[in-house]
């Protein structure tokens, strides 16, 4: 038996609830404990519920040791409608999350609400260093849309059946789709389940030769231009999009429904930004720059990096990223206009090829975390490009203590992270524990912001 204690973010209609905290009773505390069934004493279940509060779910798990498939029997049923009952005094609207898990590894997993029948899970997504590994209750309602086609053939054949399927349940965040991230859109289209691109820019003509779904006379924005290709592509592919700058509360509630981030911005802050958002929504996020120096007119580096952030490793300022110096971006642009340039050696260029493969590193090390085709991905690769060398910078950073990002402000647990995601909800608003920014009602519902 097991109790957990949960945040939780809703976004255009699914609700993913964040395990943070995970407790076990001890053998002293059982008042019945015996190979058919174990009870926790009134007196002991009380302070697991108390401290609740505050808390947006509450977790109970615990494990059948019988054969065959998992499922709550009548006194599971029964006690959960009083626990939930209970559960109303320290967490005023909290849900009660069940998990009951068979001896074979399946799971059943629901999320009750009231007294009435839980609603059942869809998803488990258990996020480590290593990589994500997904579960399916054997109560999941998905619809089994991800059935694979004639182009998934050779993709099938490195990346195998159970390793696609889990990419394509995947709904997956992009900040920035220029030049890097443009090409990690269209890479991702093929394996995953969904994309949700921001972006607050327009096509210019110096966009067409590195963003490759536009043309020298192409307008509008980038991410309409972008989610109108990648849809005549790939048909039934579900993409949504916000022309919007990031941190904001349009771009931070569509991208609340995400699994996973891309960030390929042309700014610190919104590198910041992300980690931050990343940190406190447990979501794993990978980091994409590029850049290059001159002297005198002439090359001296160029160059990218590709930086992974999971929940509970290095982030992105532990990993390198320089926070020095963070501004508005539109601070940093009217400098620009008015020829304020601090640091006169940097060069505002980036060839296709560089792009192209910086956005291709990048899904690469998407596809080894989520599937481990091919072993623990890096936490930081290091390009440069001049010298034909890439590095893996790994083992040179750690999380560092006091970090404005990971350290004081945001509490990164030691223990595995779980990401529940139920299958749909009834009208009912799960509360979240986060701050307000990041919880906010979505006013409009359509596809795009």
């Amino acid at each position: 038996m097991a109790f957990g204690y949960c945040s939780a973010i809703s976004n255009l209609g699914k609700t993913r609830l964040l395990l943070h905290e995970v407790e076990f009773p001890t053998d002293g505390e059982y008042a019945v404990q015996h190979s058919a069934r174990v009870v926790l004493s009134g007196r002991d279940t009380i302070p697991y519920l108390i401290r609740a509060k505050g808390a947006a779910a509450f977790l109970d798990a615990h494990s059948h040791p019988f054969p065959g498939v998992p499922h709550p029997s009548l006194t599971d049923n029964h006690s959960a409608a009083r626990q939930h009952a209970s559960l109303q005094g320290p967490a005023p609207g909290a849900a009660l999350v069940r998990i009951i898990s068979s001896a074979d590894g399946r799971i059943w997993a629901g999320v009750q609400t009231g007294p009435e029948d839980p609603e059942p899970i869809r998803q488990v997504h258990i996020l480590g260093r290593t990589g994500i590994e997904v579960i399916v209750p054997v109560n999941s309602t998905c619809d089994g849309s991800n059935a694979f086609r004639e182009m998934d053939r050779r993709t099938l054949a490195c990346l195998g059946d159970g390793a696609l399927s889990k990419t394509r349940g995947l709904a997956v965040g992009l900040i920035g789709v220029g030049g890097v991230g443009s090409m990690v859109a269209r890479l991702l289209a093929s394996v995953v389940g969904e994309l949700i691109l921001v972006d607050p820019d327009h096509l210019e003509p110096s966009n067409a030769p590195r963003v490759w779904y536009a043309g020298t006379n192409s307008r509008g924005s980038k991410v309409g231009a972008a989610r109108r290709a990648i849809r005549r592509a790939f048909p039934h592919l579900e993409v949504r999009s916000c022309v919007g700058s990031f941190p904001s509360r349009a771009t931070n509630n569509l991208l609340a429904g995400a699994d996973f981030l891309f960030v390929c911005p042309d700014h610190n802050a919104v590198r910041f930004s992300a980690s931050r958002f990343a940190a406190e929504n447990l979501l794993p996020l990978i980091e994409v720059g590029c850049g290059g120096r001159a002297v005198d007119r002439e090359l001296s580096a160029l160059g990218y990096h590709v930086r992974l952030q999971v929940p509970g490793g290095p982030c992105l300022p532990c990993n390198g990223l320089d926070v020095s110096k963070l501004e508005d971006p539109s601070t940093t642009e009217a400098k620009k206009q008015h020829g304020y340039i601090e640091d006169g050696s940097e060069i505002a260029g980036e060839l296709a090829p560089l792009t192209t493969r910086a956005a291709a590193d990048a899904v690469d090390v998407f596809l080894r975390y989520c599937t481990g085709y091919s072993g623990t991905p890096p936490l930081h690769l290091y390009n440069d490009s001049l010298h034909l060398k890439t590095l893996d910078m790994t083992d040179s950073y750690s999380t560092q203590p006091g970090c404005p990002a990971c350290g004081a402000t945001l509490r990164w647990p030691p223990t595995p992270l779980v990401g529940i995601t139920p299958s749909g909800h009834k009208g009912r608003h799960i509360p979240s524990a986060r701050r307000e920014s990041l919880r906010a009602p979505i006013a409009n519902r359509d596809r795009n912001c």
